[in-house]
């Protein structure tokens, strides 16, 4: 659901996923299942032509990653270099969010937790330009834990989409995350099945990802842009 003012943007998401299988071999049946299952939304209020304010919760379960349910309230703030009337063509922004996270493990993690309250922050930077000859998304953010800010994660991701004819459209884009907060890591070392079979969220200190793709859209040539805050 989403519904959008010039005043007010309201959004509500669910996804709902749940994957069962077994792998065979010569000597054994080897049955898995996940569940990851999350409902997110957000209350948005213009302030100015450069300033917005919103309040964002989440719930959500993943047994790859170890949560049986972890429940996320923050309240943000955002600046808009442009005024937001130039959101069509192009975007400036720095929003600021400060919040609640209150997370029940499967199993105890590898800091000696099966539950904890913690209270995180993070800030983003994003730009995005759209032109006649395409759009350029550009994004950087940064989040930490109050309580240990050596747990923290650093994301840099970017898209460029160019035009081929009117409505048709060709992109590419990427990211990379220094990844530090991984608090919901289970104890114990991963079995060779639980590996295999993705069952289980192993330690990494970064993530990286390449992506292209076409894109078709009908309607006018820019995007219909109402609200695009926060």
């Amino acid at each position: 659901m989403n519904y959008v003012t010039d005043q007010w943007r309201v959004r509500m998401n669910s996804n709902f996923n749940y994957t069962e299988g077994f792998v065979q071999d010569d000597e054994e049946k080897i049955s898995f299942s996940r569940r990851n299952n999350a409902i997110s939304s957000a209350l948005i209020k213009s302030i100015t032509s450069h300033w917005s304010a919103g309040v964002f919760f989440s719930w959500s379960q993943n047994t790859y990653s170890n949560i049986q349910n972890s429940y996320w309230l923050t309240p943000a703030i955002e600046y808009s270099i442009f005024p937001y009337s130039e959101a069509v063509t192009k975007e400036f922004t720095i929003a600021y969010r400060l919040g609640m996270t209150d997370q029940h493990y499967l199993e105890e993690t590898i800091f000696l937790q099966t539950r904890e309250k913690l209270l995180r922050q993070s800030i983003e930077v994003q730009l995005d330009m759209r032109q006649r000859w395409g759009n350029v998304d550009v994004r950087i953010s940064a989040a930490n834990f109050f309580q240990d800010w050596r747990k923290n994660r650093l994301n840099m991701e970017a898209d460029v989409s160019f035009r081929v004819v009117k409505g048709l459209s060709f992109s590419v884009g990427g990211n990379y995350i220094v990844v530090n907060d991984q608090i919901n890591l289970r104890r114990g070392d991963a079995t060779l099945e639980e590996i295999l079979l993705g069952q289980r969220q192993l330690a990494t200190d970064f993530e990286s990802g390449l992506n292209f793709g076409m894109r078709y859209t009908f309607g006018a040539l820019y995007n219909n842009v109402v609200n695009t805050r926060l």
